[in-house]
């Protein structure tokens, strides 16, 4: 645990009694998560949208002159 070098000398993390407690092993997850799809909602909120490339042209008032 690299993160225990930022810690204080006093800190009770800093001693050796507490890695009695960690094992190193990853901790599995009993119960997985519910997988939440969100692609389609997006979809339908967008598909109105009308995009149009590139940058828009100002409108020229003035003719040029000659």
């Amino acid at each position: 645990m690299r993160h225990i070098r930022f810690l204080d000398k006093k800190h009770r993390y800093q001693y050796t009694s507490i890695n009695q407690l960690f094992d190193n092993k990853a901790e599995h997850q009993t119960d997985e998560p519910k997988k939440m799809s969100y692609g389609q909602k997006v979809f339908d909120m967008v598909k109105g949208i009308n995009i149009k490339f590139g940058k828009k042209n100002k409108k020229v008032e003035k003719e040029r002159p000659k």
